[in-house]
């Protein structure tokens, strides 16, 4: 099976937009390396507007000199990554109106494997990107969110230096029941443990219980016995089900203290290169806006690589 490109975001309208796109240029062309498939970089220069006269000449001016500014990185970087083995093409389109939108319509036209982006973290989980979080509501397929500084295309260390050491998927579910997480997610899991020959664990955050009344802490303790060996017993039949497909898993509850998303980036904070994938409900508007999800706050807390899935995402990768 065929893989499409990878589409990489290039902005290279600042000093950082220009740092961020090296770090998704490394991290897209290993991805692209291991996959075999192409690399295609793309660069999308928002318009500046309507006007008359001096003031129309001087935004033709600076709209010529931002596009000469994208077209030489782009070309900079496709020359960089050709030379080190990966097929790669690259375009830029000028005078686009909302850049996430012609992102995700490019890769959608192309047939795009995935979308990879470079995007600040923030601790406090409230700030990501304008584009990055549009991108994330549009996609149909994959987005891979790098973290700038996190590896640089034009340094001379390898590729593959940029892959994860292990995938970590966060999984939520009362016991007896099937795990919250869509079958695009689990597709992409197995495919890039598979395919990059590493584990996955499975991480579920249990929520704290707390009683205030001392005739209840026996009843309490027996209740949570009951439930962590029912959660044991549901975790250990997913992790064979992985076993099965030939994928090395192994699961982890921690009990929450704080919030979801910074109670699991805790416990991922001293992994070697950690993958966390998560999946995205795509929401509008003033959902948007509040969205406060496991996903979009983990992938705004995480300081390294999140793959984010869009929920209804099929079989990808040929998984």
């Amino acid at each position: 099976m065929s893989l499409g490109p990878i589409l990489v975001a290039v902005d290279g309208a600042s000093e950082e937009g220009r740092a961020a796109a090296r770090t998704a240029c490394a991290h897209g062309a290993a991805w692209a390396q291991v996959f075999g498939c192409p690399l295609h970089l793309y660069a999308a220069v928002r318009g500046l507007g309507a006007a008359r006269g001096t003031v129309r000449e001087a935004l033709d001016r600076l709209h010529r000199e931002r596009q000469h500014e994208h077209r030489a990185l782009v070309e900079r970087l496709a020359r960089t990554i050709g030379g080190r083995g990966v097929q790669v093409t690259h375009e830029i389109d000028a005078g686009v109106r909302d850049p996430s939108t012609a992102i995700v319509s490019t890769a959608d036209e192309r047939g795009a494997t995935m979308i990879v982006a470079a995007t600040a973290h923030d601790p406090s989980g409230f700030k990501l990107g304008s584009v990055t979080r549009r991108i994330l509501d549009l996609a149909t397929v994959p987005v891979l969110l790098a973290r700038p500084g996190d590896g640089d295309v034009d340094a001379s260390a390898s590729l593959l230096s940029h892959l994860p050491g292990e995938i970590v998927l966060p999984v939520s579910f009362e016991p007896g029941e099937r795990p919250r997480w869509g079958q695009g997610a689990v597709a992409a899991v197995r495919a890039i443990a598979t395919r990059m020959s590493i584990g996955v664990h499975l991480v579920h955050v249990e929520p704290a219980f707390v009683s205030w009344a001392p005739t209840d802490k026996v009843m309490l303790a027996e209740m949570l016995e009951e439930r962590r060996q029912a959660l044991h017993a549901s975790l250990d039949e997913l992790c064979q089900q992985f076993d099965q497909a030939g994928v090395s898993a192994r699961f982890t509850v921690r009990y929450q203290d704080g919030s979801v998303p910074k109670t699991l980036v805790a416990e991922l904070g001293d992994a070697a290169r950690p993958l966390l994938v998560v999946n995205h409900r795509r929401r509008h508007g003033l959902g948007r806006v509040l969205d406060r999800s496991v996903a979009a706050q983990t992938a705004r807390r995480a300081a390294f690589p999140v793959m984010v899935v869009p929920e209804d995402a099929t079989a990808w990768l040929g998984a």
